[in-house]
Parts: structure tokens; sequence; C-alpha cells
């Protein structure tokens, strides 16, 4: 399987070199699928991205979902100025504070992520899914991401494990562009070296 971006070509979806802010919500599977490695790998994906992110400019929120979608890093709920360093480090806290169970309704998680974003200009909105994209239910993710899309919220997805459901993930970024996968702690460790 060929790996379509790296994970520090998602930071470009903030464009780091520019001066432009960005706001990205991350949706963040602890399903009980996600159990073991997979959550682990997650949370360092994650971390890794969140450390990328610029102090002081860009904007993020954190969304988890299993049988419920939930706001687990954002003041009101929405995306917050990752105005210091100690604000990135708390961000990074939610992430290593997640642990894995229960069902999975990723639509839940999608829908919290699309409510997080703020009124303010910022031309680079995205949403990044981590997620074995082992779900029961697809149609209403796939219709909101493709809202969430044609909105400009552009859905990157990162399907994390070996036996991720790669074609859902894939439709869900809905441009191959959009998808990565990274089937272990290894895989990711290379993407970043």
């Amino acid at each position: 399987m060929t790996q379509n971006m790296t994970l520090n070509s998602i930071s470009e979806i903030v464009n780091l070199g520019s001066d432009n802010p960005a706001e990205v919500a991350l949706v963040i599977d602890v399903s009980g699928s996600m159990k073991g490695d997979k959550i682990l790998t997650t949370k360092a994906a994650a971390s890794k991205f969140i450390k990328l992110m610029r102090v002081n400019k860009d904007s993020l929120g954190i969304c988890s979902f299993n049988t419920l979608g939930k706001v687990e890093w954002g003041a009101d709920q929405k995306v917050n100025l990752l105005a210091n360093g100690g604000v990135q480090a708390s961000a990074i806290g939610a992430v290593h504070g997640l642990a894995a169970g229960g069902g999975t309704d990723m639509h839940a998680g999608l829908d919290r992520a699309s409510k997080m974003f703020t009124g303010f200009d910022a031309s680079n909105k995205a949403v990044i899914l981590l997620s074995d994209g082992q779900d029961s239910s697809t149609e209403a993710e796939k219709k909101l991401s493709q809202e969430l899309n044609a909105a400009g919220k552009e859905v990157y997805t990162i399907a994390i494990g070996k036996d991720a459901d790669h074609e859902l993930l894939k439709s869900l970024a809905g441009d191959d562009d959009r998808y990565n996968a990274v089937p272990d702690a290894f895989t990711m460790n290379e993407v970043f070296d």
C-alpha cells in the first residue's frame, strides 16, 4: 500500500510557511477496536501534529468518538488559539488522556468537529480524522464529510492499523491526496523521520 501523504505534509494544511492562520479539528477514534497499539499510535500521531502547529497563529479543537462524540479540548467547545506553549501542551495532554473502549459512531465525532469552527476568517479549515474506520454505519458520515468538504472544511483521514477500512476512509476524505495510512508505530516514525 502506498502512502499518499505524510503527517508532515498534513501540516501543510495549515500552511506553516505562510501568514495565514488555520483552524483544525482533530477527530480521534477511541472505540474498542482502537485498543492497544492503535490508540498508542493515534496518540503519538496527534501529538506530533499538534507540535507542528504554530503557536499564536493556529487554532485547534479535539473531539473523540466511540458510542458518542465528545469534545476533549477546546473552550466553549470551539477551536482555540494555541496562544502559547502551555496551551499547546494542554492540548497534547488531552490527547494523552484518551482511552479506547465502547462502540463506534464516527458520525458523532465528525458532527462534533463540524460545530467547533469559529466565525472568524481563517483561510485554512480542516478536519483530521484518525481512525481504523471500523464502523457499522457509514452513510451518515459519508454525507457529513461531503458537506464539510463542500463548505471548505476539508476532511483528511489517517487510517490507523493494518486492519483499517481504507476504502471508507478514502471515501470520507473525498480525495486520495487527503488520505494516509499508518499501519503501525514504526511506519508513523518513518513518516516523521
